[in-house]
Formats: C-alpha cells, sequence, structure tokens
C-alpha cells in the first residue's frame, strides 16, 4: 500500500510525466555510441531516451552533437520519428570549432524533443556553413 501511494505522489509531482521505465521501457542511463552523418565525419551525435509522458504517449529524447572540424558550424537540424519527415521542426545553431559537445536543449532553448519511438530517432541535417553564418550553403541551397 504505502509503494503504491509513494508511486501515486511520485507522478502527481511530475504532473503526469512518467519514467520510460513505467512505458515497459527503462531510460538510458548513457548516451548510445557517437554517429556521424554521410559525408560530414566530423559532425557526430549521439542520444539517449529519458521521460515517457503518458498524456501525449511520447518519450523524451537528448541528443548531444560535437563539431571535429577546425572551423565553427553553422547548420539546421532536425531530431524525428523514423521515416517521418512530412512535418520537420527545423532549428539553426552554430557550433564552435573542437569537440565541443552540445545537448539538444541547449540548441533549441530549454526544451526536449519528444517523439512516439521508443526505440530510436532519426536526426538529419542541411543547410551547413563553415566560419561565419554568411553566403552559400555548404552542398547548395
Amino acid at each position: 500500500m504505502k509503494i503504491k501511494l509513494w508511486l501515486l505522489l511520485a507522478v502527481l509531482a511530475c504532473n503526469n510525466v512518467l519514467l520510460a521505465q513505467d512505458a515497459g521501457l527503462k531510460p538510458m542511463k548513457d548516451y548510445g555510441p557517437w554517429k556521424s552523418f554521410d559525408g560530414m565525419p566530423l559532425l557526430e551525435y549521439k542520444m539517449k531516451r529519458c521521460d515517457y509522458d503518458a498524456s501525449s504517449k511520447k518519450y523524451e529524447w537528448h541528443v548531444l552533437f560535437r563539431n571535429g572540424n577546425s572551423q565553427t558550424l553553422n547548420f539546421d537540424y532536425a531530431l524525428h520519428n523514423p521515416g517521418d519527415t512530412d512535418h520537420l521542426d527545423w532549428r539553426r545553431t552554430t557550433m564552435k570549432a573542437g569537440y565541443a559537445a552540445k545537448e539538444y536543449y541547449e540548441l533549441s532553448g530549454g526544451t526536449f524533443k519528444m517523439l512516439s519511438s521508443p526505440d530510436t530517432i532519426e536526426v538529419e541535417v542541411r543547410h551547413m556553413r563553415f566560419g561565419a553564418d554568411t553566403g552559400p550553403w555548404l552542398g547548395g541551397n
């Protein structure tokens, strides 16, 4: 009885945000391995699944980017469910040279990406520029 009451209080305190384990999945303790983008081996990312929101039936995904280039890199990025490319929420960011890493929430103004996929998500980049964020994009428009 005490355990059920404690769980109920914890759920209420979290404003109906349940841990992924309550949806049958445990949150990932650590990020997965670094992955690179096709044609951009020095721009890398890794991800992990965190909390589950029962009301929206979506998982909170954290993505960490790092720039291994010798120049500042400017790019657009989007996180989405596998295969769902119809309604992408593109965001623009600048990352300094070197392997300094930024989490998605740092890039997007304090929000995490909530997606329905429990297993993995896709990360896309486009409109890259090296150095100043002016002039033509790498690879065209």
